[in-house]
């Protein structure tokens, strides 16, 4: 009697480390970006023009403006989350929620006097992103 509870208790465990295991390595489409933009000099650009594109079966955007950030900071808890460089970021939001589809993000960024093009793709294949919050916010 006592073996067959082991064993069903170690079933269920079982069961609940695969499910947890699979669920945690689903990949969502970030539902906000944070783009830092680096001059050729690598400091933080906090005049450029940057805009993006989504395409995805449940959002499709085209030149959507960024917001530009004064700090980072404005969006995320300096007591949570440490940068070295607060300046040059600019906000992107995605319309996406817990959405695990296709999709892919272009965001294009020009510098003033156009002297410089800063272009990223994120999709759910390729990403060049740290993806922090769950997965939620991605910063590029």
């Amino acid at each position: 009697m006592k073996k067959s509870i082991y064993v069903i208790l170690l079933v269920i465990l079982l069961i609940t480390i695969l499910y947890l295991e699979l669920t945690l390595r689903e990949k969502y489409a970030p539902e906000t970006l944070l783009i830092l933009v680096l001059d050729d000099n690598g400091n933080p650009e906090t005049q450029a023009n940057c805009f993006g594109d989504i395409i995805s079966s449940k959002v499709n955007v085209e030149k959507k403006p960024l917001v530009t950030l004064d700090s980072v900071y404005e969006f995320l808890d300096p007591s949570i989350f440490y940068l070295k460089n607060s300046k040059g970021y600019y906000y992107f939001e995605t319309g996406f929620d817990n959405y695990k589809d296709d999709f892919e993000i272009r965001i294009v960024c020009y510098s003033p006097q156009l002297r410089g093009v800063s272009y990223t793709i994120i999709n759910n294949t390729n990403s060049n992103c740290e993806f922090r919050k769950d997965g939620k916010v991605a910063f590029c």
